[in-house]
């Protein structure tokens, strides 16, 4: 296994100051990272539990992992969320060192590589994935393995074997890898000696083992899920991009919701956004974006007409491997996020080709121009520092365990819990909570989902069925304060312009109406206020018994 000697090599060989910034980059995570909030992660560790049941195809492997990483739990009697979070952790920690020993070799100045990783590790997109149970600090860990081998290849000899298990093992812990196959293909035939028809033959054949590989550890775990047709195959690998959202449309809005997408990666902007909706209508934002994505795009046509721009970019290590191998994974990981969710985290990933890129950009650089650069990126990893600070404050509150824990105390499996819709709003997500509720047997359910999409034409008959039935069983019935503010109908399905996706089941619905219909139809029903709060949001009660 030549790779895994490599790797092992590379691992003795990492000096102190690499060593020294992951595990300050660690600690810091470790002191300062909030509880386990996300949807995504805290699901996936309890998607742990029973593997076989909860197999996700987007993200093969990384369900398999939870369930190792539960038994790894039992060894050390630390099960609680935050054992996965510090997993997390550690592999970023790691996925830091090997950047920093990359850049420090590509750029040959430790103090601005060192200022480069620092700047990553803090960044908004890495600092929240990292510490919320996720599949990207291995992602990020093979990308950046993939880099390295690309760093060392001799000329005209790529790294076939390490590219293939680079990336086959990222596709097998995000689907949407597959993408980078793409651009390596391209990478590995303009790299490659000989002539164009053995660079073509060659190419090919890799694509195809690599392919074969990979799609046959699909095909097993498919059949462990008991799909047997082609057709069910289909549906399992792909289905979802028409049940969660439909790819994007309309490039160029696209591409200018991805320099949005690309700002909130490099600088926490959480706060500016929501400062924006407060000020201006989503029309006005939508104008102002693609005003200012044509001048930007107008300014960079102009600029390459101009001879000292365009020598600078001639300049620039065309013919380095390393600098290429960047160029080709950044370049094809992005046409998925644009078509994917352009302003959502998933541009993250490029933080680390385009660090590389830029490494390789000032090679020769004079000192004043690397202090000035340092001085740039310490200033942004200052303020990342303290927005996501502000930011994680605020997102800790959804924190799910005490809110869960109140509930078991004040629910039984015989009552009934409604809820709005889907997603959060300020301290409570209401999707997370009936998720979990809904595994250990209580009864939650989602208004818009489980009554107004499912049966659209008679929904209040239907809800008031299901409300005497509960209460025939001797349960009660919980509902939302959320049903009863006016201002969240107002955009039920999120279509807003910088909206990472619109929940498209929601976007036939009027939201002004269905606010009057619901209103109506509790207040009908006979509501009263109960004492049970779930988190800042306190909960009615249908009927004469109080809780």
């Amino acid at each position: 296994m030549p790779e895994v000697r490599s790797l092992c090599q590379r691992a003795r060989h990492l000096d102190g100051m690499a060593v020294a910034i992951g595990l300050f980059c660690g600690a810091v995570y470790l002191r300062l990272s909030p509880p386990l909030f996300d949807l995504d992660g805290y699901m996936y560790r309890l998607d742990g539990l029973t593997p076989l049941e909860q197999l996700n195809q987007a993200h093969l492997l990384w369900i398999p992992c939870q369930t190792m990483l539960w038994q790894l739990s039992f060894l050390f009697n630390a099960s609680s969320p935050r054992f996965f979070q510090v997993v997390g952790i550690l592999v970023l920690s790691i996925v830091l060192a090997l950047s920093y020993r990359l850049w420090k070799e590509v750029v040959g100045d430790r103090w601005l590589a060192a200022v480069f990783t620092l700047y990553v590790a803090l960044s908004p997109q890495v600092w929240f994935l990292g510490t919320q149970n996720q599949p990207y600090p291995l992602l990020f860990l093979f990308v950046i393995l993939y880099l390295m081998r690309w760093h060392t290849a001799a000329p005209g000899n790529p790294p076939l074997v390490a590219s293939a298990v680079w990336l086959g093992l990222a596709t097998l812990f995000h689907q949407a890898a597959v993408f980078l196959f793409a651009g390596a293909a391209v990478l590995i035939f303009i790299t490659l000696s000989g002539t164009i028809h053995q660079r073509l033959r060659t190419t090919a054949l890799w694509l195809l083992i690599s392919g074969a590989v990979v799609g046959g550890i699909y095909f097993g775990f498919g059949r462990l899920e008991g799909l047997e047709s082609l057709a069910d195959y289909r549906q399992w690998l792909v289905g979802y991009v028409g049940d969660q959202h439909t790819l994007q449309g309309r490039l160029y809005e696209n591409l200018a919701r991805s320099v949005v997408g690309i700002l909130k990666t490099v600088v926490q902007l959480e706060s500016a956004e929501y400062a924006l909706y407060d000020r201006w209508t989503n029309l006005q934002i939508r104008h102002l974006i693609l005003a200012c994505t044509s001048i930007l795009v107008l300014g960079a046509c102009i600029g390459l007409t101009l001879p000292r721009i365009r020598r600078s970019v001639q300049a620039w290590p065309w013919r380095n491997p390393l600098f290429l191998s960047s160029l080709a994974i950044g370049s094809s990981w992005a046409i998925f996020v644009v078509i994917w969710e352009p302003t959502h985290y998933y541009w993250v990933l490029g933080l680390f080709p385009f660090l590389t890129m830029l490494s390789l950009g000032v090679q020769n650089a004079g000192s004043a121009t690397r202090r000035l650069m340092a001085a740039g990126f310490l200033l942004l990893t200052g303020w990342n520092l303290f927005a996501n600070g502000k930011l994680d404050r605020s997102n800790a509150a959804r924190f799910p365990d005490p809110q869960l824990a109140v509930i078991r105390r004040r629910i039984t499996r015989e009552d009934l819990l409604l809820f709005l819709k889907k997603g959060w709003e300020q301290d409570v997500d209401y999707d997370l909570l009936q998720q979990c509720l809904t595994r250990e047997g209580y009864r939650v359910q989602i208004f818009l989902n489980d009554y107004v999409v499912r049966r659209p034409g008679d929904w209040q008959a239907y809800a008031a069925a299901q409300f005497k039935q509960t209460i025939s069983r001797s349960g009660r019935i919980f509902i939302s304060d959320t049903f009863f503010q006016k201002d969240l109908y107002a955009d039920l399905a999120e279509s807003s312009f910088l909206s990472p996706y619109v929940t498209e089941s929601y976007i036939s619905i009027d939201g002004k109406t269905l606010f009057m219909s619901v209103d109506q139809f509790f207040r009908k029903e006979g509501i009263k206020r109960s004492d049970l709060w779930i988190g800042s949001d306190h909960l009615w009660q249908l009927g004469r018994k109080r809780v």
